[in-house]
């Protein structure tokens, strides 16, 4: 039939943008050749633009559960009807089309082998074939940005617990990197930091690859995400806030949005682990970055990927303005953010 072009993350390396930057050029992309689909297929929850979900509904031995080590409900009674209804619609999608297809999915690469390899055949039975693409941060950045994400957006972990996650995976970004070239050898692996440099950032520097102009192509306006606004301090906060309302399943309650945007307003600079936080992991960074280097090259690599050696320390409008957030909140959660609040002293 054709080919699909698959962005199978990284996390954290812009895939968002892409994922937008697809949507708002569908007609450009149309012309090109390629089709983006936008919308839910069958009755999975699929977000319109970013095809995670409907990879995972798909392809995935446990379709329920989210990203690395992460504790998921047991699924829907109709579970199994939602996953058959999708991947029946995502046959009869490739069975009408003539163009190749892109789809941005970066949870692909938390996949194993025997999850690849069963999508990469379920496509070439269709008749397709599979280019993928990876793009790969500068790893202490990367990991820094992922513990923010799951303490201060999706499950809402504490941050020992994050830290124990990437302990037990005994990998950071290599064990993923070795599946997708497994299954896929001829991914094409792009360095994050050159892409952001690229005048329209990551977004900008696929459509190159496409061979679509950047620079004739529509770049919408988009929200940053909300764990790159989380500061150093909110990250913390929110650590000891999920430590408190971890549910049986593991996830940490979730505030309303309004007080959440109070919390990672506070403080300055973007989350930064500490080497006292994590020092399982500092063996880890070095040992990747070292296989980084020698299987994709420099740009891929760090001078020193070791964790922050200075310790964090909440300073005293920090602890004032958390408190003021609790006063400003809810109120069934103000003694509880009070209470966290005062504790930071």
């Amino acid at each position: 039939m054709g080919t699909i072009i698959l962005v199978a993350g990284l996390h954290k390396t812009g895939t968002t943008s892409i994922q937008r930057v697809c949507a708002a050029n569908k007609d450009a992309l149309q012309e090109a050749g390629y089709i983006f689909p936008v919308g839910k297929m069958g009755t999975s929850r699929a977000a319109p633009a970013n095809h995670t979900s409907l990879f995972h509904f798909v392809f995935r031995r446990d379709p329920h559960k989210w990203g690395p080590g992460v504790l998921a409900p047991e699924p829907d009674e109709d579970f199994a009807a939602t996953q058959l209804s999708t991947r029946a619609a995502l046959a009869a999608k490739l069975a009408r089309t003539r163009r190749n297809i892109i789809f941005v999915a970066e949870g692909v690469s938390v996949f194993d082998r025997e999850e690849l390899d069963r999508m990469k055949d379920w496509f070439g039975e269709a008749g397709w074939t599979v280019q993928a693409i990876c793009l790969v941060r500068h790893l202490s950045s990367w990991l820094h940005s992922m513990v923010a994400q799951r303490v201060s957006a999706g499950p809402r972990l504490p941050l020992d617990v994050v830290v124990q996650e990437f302990v037990q995976q005994g990998s950071l970004v290599r064990g993923r990197i070795q599946n997708l070239r497994a299954t896929f050898p001829d991914t094409r692996f792009l360095s994050y930091e050159a892409a952001a440099r690229h005048p329209q950032g990551p977004a900008g520097q696929f459509l190159d690859v496409l061979g679509i102009p950047a620079a004739t192509a529509n770049f919408p306006a988009t929200d940053v995400a909300a764990n790159q606004r989380a500061s150093d301090a909110a990250v913390r906060f929110l650590s000891r806030l999920n430590t408190r309302t971890l549910s049986k399943r593991g996830y940490g309650r979730l505030l309303d949005e309004r007080t959440l945007a109070a919390i990672r307003g506070v403080g300055r600079g973007k989350f930064v682990l500490r080497e006292a936080e994590a020092p399982q992991l500092n063996p880890l960074l070095q040992a990747e970055n070292a296989w980084l280097r020698s299987e994709l090259g420099d740009a891929f690599a760090q001078n020193d990927p070791r964790l922050e050696p200075a310790p964090f320390t909440f300073e005293r409008q920090d602890v004032e303005s958390f408190l003021a957030v609790a006063e400003s909140a809810p109120a069934h959660w103000r003694p509880l953010l009070r209470e966290v609040a005062s504790g930071l002293r």
